[in-house]
């Protein structure tokens, strides 16, 4: 570009060099190779298997892209999440089309993958874990909101019951080698699968429960 009596004009001309390396554009959707700094190009096999495997799990190899990396409140929430994979793959010569693939990734793997990233995720990584006694506190509270059919609603009988189940459902998932909160979280949603709330909106109670864990044990 060429700015010249108040306007500004673009120039064309051949050259033999190249402007920028190959796979050297930034793009903070695209994986780059750890060693090289080069872009991921997909070749015709596509999102294989293999492919997938190394991106999640190799750092040695793959440095994963900004926009990849799971944020603090869904580190947080505990709960799987689905990545979305879609790109052009392509050989010498040719464009191999477009290929996508979805897949669940499990709160533990997502932990993994922000750990990649310590600077930018040591709200989280660096949080000393919450207390065992904290968390049994919470879900014995989020429990009694989930039976009793939502934050305003108060019943004395979900209060009983969540008493005599949190207690004995977190101790299971502490069996489990889980972390409190971890355990907290499980127990919810195993509670959550073998009973139902007072109220019709069990999703709305469900929701409204998990708020409320996450909020207790976040303190």
């Amino acid at each position: 570009l060429k700015e010249s009596g108040g306007a500004i004009s673009a120039l064309k001309a051949t050259t033999e060099a190249p402007r920028t390396g190959p796979g050297y554009m930034y793009d903070p959707w695209a994986p780059r190779s750890a060693r090289s700094g080069v872009m991921l190009t997909v070749d015709e096999n596509g999102l294989s298997d293999p492919l997938i495997s190394s991106l999640l799990s190799d750092p040695e190899t793959w440095s994963l892209p900004d926009l990849a990396l799971p944020t603090v409140p869904e580190l947080a929430a505990g709960r799987p999440m689905y990545l979305t994979a879609s790109v052009l793959a392509r050989s010498p010569g040719r464009t191999d089309g477009y290929r996508e693939r979805l897949i669940r990734l499990r709160p533990e793997t997502l932990a993994d993958i922000a750990r990649r990233d310590p600077a930018s995720r040591r709200e989280w990584t660096e949080r000393p874990p919450p207390k065992p006694d904290l968390c049994l506190s919470a879900l014995r509270e989020a429990v009694s909101v989930y039976l009793a059919g939502g934050m305003r609603r108060n019943s004395g009988r979900a209060k009983t019951l969540a008493a005599e189940l949190a207690p004995k459902t977190y101790r299971a998932m502490r069996g489990r080698s889980l972390g409190p909160a971890e355990a907290a979280r499980a127990g919810l949603e195993k509670i959550a699968e073998e009973h139902s709330p007072q109220a019709l909106d069990q999703t709305r109670a469900l929701v409204q429960a998990r708020a409320l864990l996450l909020s207790r044990i976040r303190k």
